[in-house]
């Protein structure tokens, strides 16, 4: 019992010496059991200063526990290709801040740069170190792939090398315009032309002043010279520095030359900027792109030859405006302070708009402005100005015509949003509302701001035929449908009038078949020529109104063709709203009476609700008087070159007045001595000397014979008229036939 509790001791104390030995013997062999991946995050093609700067080195460690403390840390060094180098050290960053570095010691020219990296605490886990490239530059070019190459000690002992692409665009550089002007035909300046190596190329790859000239040359020599003013001026920036001064640049010509000698390379990637630049045409017809093709000089050590390239410097236009559509609303017909949309007035060179000389806005007839557009000014000089109340519309326009003044310009061109119009739309208008721009300051164009639509249309179903002089004779059922909710105001009328030469007979039914529109009283004028229907509550949904038993008069004087129901807008006196019409504010234009408020006395639109067909057409009243070579059709005397007689106790009529007025065509056949009539479907036939006449072929007997008179056809009137469908009376005491159909 003994022997063994002393043998459990002395375990014991062995393994509590044990656990300070532990430590000292395991550590080297986790540090480097650690492992740590090397990986590069940026653009496959390096072409300039601005790709390195989207560039990293990613060091993932996967136990920071391996990492000892401050002082104690494990060293990175990482080594760029010989085309890089650091201008200063880069700040690492970690992603969980659980692992520190140093500020780092740049070495080898500054092609490396060295960290310790320490665990600033008991951490434990993953983590990864981002070291950025935004500090790198290029100092040379190279059509190889770049390597970068990291280790050092610890954990970082084994080291690796991590590919980060190629150099693109070796030997080259790029040209730009920091903002490509339109230009005129007198001297005018440009933008900054900027001109940006894609590796170390131009005038030397290694610090020290630039050599050679810098050339900028007119693609098309005889169009464009250079000018220089005296505030021109060449400076470098990012690895170039220096300026170049105005005296030194070549005299102005269509080559531009610029020493560069003033000019230094300070570290890698460089570029230059001219400011101030102008250019003088040579040529006033020459428009379109300027080009230019600029020329620098290489490293004299290495006499490669760079490329030329072309940038377009700037614009040369004419003296122009343009006009053009923004935006375009939809209205309805019949309101005021309806919103247009918005078009752009936009010179092509500055000065094209003259100062001091008007620029007008024109709508259409049928509109009007209620407010003046709001004008911005998207760049270039100030706004058009214009008068106020009556002073900013054209006299005798009526309302239709604005007008504005050009100011005194700026140096450069102008660009104005013409927007927040208001303008009075007449219940007859449809389509598109289109503002003409116009005056003698050089603008001219016509755009559309919005698409009108009818506050309602007018329709008809069930046209019929009506004959002039009848009273009592229907026609089609009308209707007047919304064309949106609360298109017929509240409290208004509609009034329906006939074409001229027609009344109401009576007055129509009229009801809402659609819709919740509310009607009051229904009325007829004295003359009977208009319906007039008063509004009790307008629409929360569209609506139709019906017009139907629609009977008319017609009068002599109605003229043949079409007749039509109008939507009248005003009964002509101005004085009130036909529940179409918000009418307008007529003291806003020159020209008004000095009423306030104006309606419309133009219509809304119109229908056919019948057609007016000709008496033979429609039926006719002949008579004929014994004796005389006057005869009436429908009251009017007309004239024949024969007169009735009396023979058998029948009358007889000239067969062509007759047959003709009646309706029917005449056919007459030498040979076989017959008269055909023809009147739609019934063919009637009568042969001279003959009593028998056929009718659609079939036989009938007359108890008198046609004959010949004085070379006239003359038919016995009673059988002739009936066969053509007409009746015939006989008046003894004025010995008259009359016929009607």
């Amino acid at each position: 019992m003994l022997k063994r509790n002393k043998a459990i001791a002395i375990a014991i104390a062995f393994v509590f010496c044990m656990s300070f030995i532990a430590p000292a013997l395991i550590a080297p062999s986790v540090a480097q059991a650690a492992a740590v991946d090397y990986s590069y995050s940026g653009p496959g093609e390096i072409a300039s200063i601005g790709d390195l700067a989207k560039a990293q080195l990613i060091v993932s460690i996967s136990d920071i526990g391996s990492l000892y403390g401050s002082g104690n840390g494990d060293y990175l060094t990482v080594t760029l290709p010989s085309e890089l180098k650091f201008n200063s050290a880069p700040s690492p960053k970690s992603d969980t801040g659980k692992v520190a570095t140093d500020a780092g010691a740049l070495s080898n020219g500054n092609k490396s740069v060295t960290y310790e990296v320490y665990n600033p605490g008991t951490q434990f886990g993953s983590a990864k170190i981002m070291i950025p490239f935004n500090t790198v530059t290029m100092t040379g070019s190279s059509s190889d792939e770049l390597k970068i190459s990291v280790g050092g000690t610890g954990i970082f002992q084994n080291g690796s090398t991590v590919s980060m692409g190629k150099i693109s665009n070796v030997g080259s550089f790029n040209v730009t315009v920091d903002s490509v002007k339109t230009i005129s035909d007198s001297v005018s300046p440009i933008g900054d032309i900027i001109i940006t190596e894609n590796s170390v190329c131009i005038g030397n790859e290694s610090s020290g002043a630039l050599t050679g000239n810098l050339e900028i040359e007119f693609e098309e020599d005889d169009d464009f010279n250079w000018d220089i003013p005296s505030n021109v001026t060449v400076t470098g920036q990012w690895g170039i520095t220096g300026t170049v001064p105005v005296a030194n640049i070549t005299k102005p010509g269509n080559v531009l030359t610029i020493p560069l000698a003033s000019l230094t390379r300070t570290s890698g990637i460089g570029r230059i900027v001219i400011s101030g630049m102008s250019i003088d045409p040579q040529d006033p017809n020459k428009t379109g792109d300027i080009v230019a093709k600029v020329k620098a000089p290489a490293d004299p050590t290495t006499n490669k030859e760079l490329d030329k390239v072309e940038l377009v410097v700037a614009k040369y236009g004419s003296y122009n405006v343009t006009v053009t559509e923004d935006t375009v609303t939809e209205a309805t017909a019949g309101k005021t302070d309806v919103k247009i949309g918005s078009f752009i007035i936009e010179e092509e060179v500055a000065g094209s708009l003259v100062a001091g000389r008007t620029v007008t806005f024109e709508l259409p007839s049928g509109v009007k402005w209620q407010t003046k557009p709001t004008i911005t000014v998207q760049k270039g000089y100030s706004a058009l100005s214009s008068g106020s109340g009556t002073d900013a519309y054209i006299k005798d326009s009526k309302g239709r015509t604005l007008k504005y003044t050009v100011p005194a310009g700026g140096g450069s061109r102008s660009k104005l949003l013409v927007e927040k119009g208001k303008v009075y739309v007449e219940p007859g208008f449809e389509g598109p509302i289109e503002v003409t721009v116009g005056g003698s300051a050089g603008a001219e164009g016509t755009v559309k701001v919005a698409e009108v639509k009818p506050a309602v249309t007018i329709k008809a179903e069930g046209v019929k035929d009506v004959v002039v002089g009848s009273q009592n004779q229907q026609v089609a059922d009308i209707l007047i449908v919304e064309n949106d909710k609360e298109a017929i105001l509240k409290d208004g009328q509609i009034v329906v009038a006939l074409d001229e030469g027609y009344k109401f007979y009576k007055k129509p039914v009229v009801e809402v078949t659609e819709g919740d529109l509310e009607t009051d009283s229904v009325k007829l004028n004295s003359d009977n020529d208009e319906l007039t229907i008063k509004i009790k509550d307008d629409s929360t949904v569209a609506s139709t109104l019906k017009l139907s038993e629609v009977y008319v008069t017609g009068f002599r004087s109605a003229p043949e063709g079409p007749v039509k129901a109008i939507l009248v807008e005003a009964a002509g006196t101005g004085s009130g709203s036909t529940a179409l019409d918000e009418g307008y504010d007529e003291t806003k234009w020159v020209g008004s009476t000095g009423t306030s408020t104006k309606y419309s006395e133009t219509s809304a639109g119109d229908v056919i609700v019948a057609n007016c067909v000709t008496p033979a057409s429609a039926g006719a009243s002949i008579s004929f008087k014994v004796g005389s070579n006057i005869y009436t059709v429908n009251g009017v005397n007309k004239v024949m070159d024969a007169s009735p007689y009396i023979k058998g106790d029948r009358t007889y009529v000239p067969m062509r007045y007759m047959a003709e007025t009646l309706g029917a065509e005449v056919v007459w056949d030498q040979t076989a001595q017959t008269v055909t009539l023809t009147k739609g479907d019934t063919v009637v036939v009568f042969t001279i000397g003959s009593t028998t006449y056929t009718v659609n072929g079939e036989s009938a007997v007359a108890d008198v014979a046609p004959e010949i008179t004085s070379d006239r056809t003359m038919l016995p009137a009673r059988y002739a008229a009936e066969a053509l469908g007409a009746v015939v009376g006989w008046d003894a005491g004025t010995q008259t036939v009359i016929i009607n159909q």
